[in-house]
């Protein structure tokens, strides 16, 4: 069992198993989505709002963040790059291979640049849409400032 420590804004923390984390949150979502909707909220959802309250985009992240650790994205990343300053490169390439984005490979001067990262991304992801569409959120939220490397060396899962 994989578990993620959740913290609360008054700093109550508390270990949650990692399906039953991202469940949460995509329930909670849901029911922001569609909050004009009359429906009554979940109580599985209620119990992970005190952890991230009712802002939609931190729950999105939250999501984000919980389903880059159950599928081992931030490995997955590492073995793309270490390095901030490429992360634009390859989210952009990332748009390109994900097949439902609008964003289509169509520059060869460019994927010749970036033949490497390109092979990087390949052999990483194993052209699994899924996964690519997982690692582009993940790398948006590192673009976005909402995650850096610093903050992760320094985060603590104990």
């Amino acid at each position: 069992m994989q578990l993620i420590t959740l913290t609360a804004p008054d700093g109550h923390r508390e270990q949650w198993d990692i399906n039953l984390t991202t469940h949460a949150l995509r329930l909670l979502k849901r029911y922001l989505e569609d909050a004009d909707g009359g429906h009554a909220i979940n109580p599985l959802a209620k119990q992970v709002e005190a952890f991230t309250g009712t802002d939609l985009t931190r729950v999105t992240n939250c999501l984000t963040y919980a389903l880059a650790i159950k599928h081992n994205l931030f490995y997955k990343l590492q073995l793309i790059t270490n390095d901030e300053t490429q992360l634009p490169r390859v989210y952009i390439m990332l748009r390109e291979m994900d097949q439902t984005s609008p964003i289509k490979r169509n520059n060869s001067r460019r994927l010749a640049a970036n033949q490497d990262l390109f092979t990087a991304i390949q052999q990483a992801t194993n052209r699994d849409q899924q996964i690519i569409k997982e690692l582009e959120a993940l790398v948006k939220l590192f673009m976005d400032g909402e995650l850096s490397y610093p903050s992760l060396e320094m985060a603590s899962n104990g």
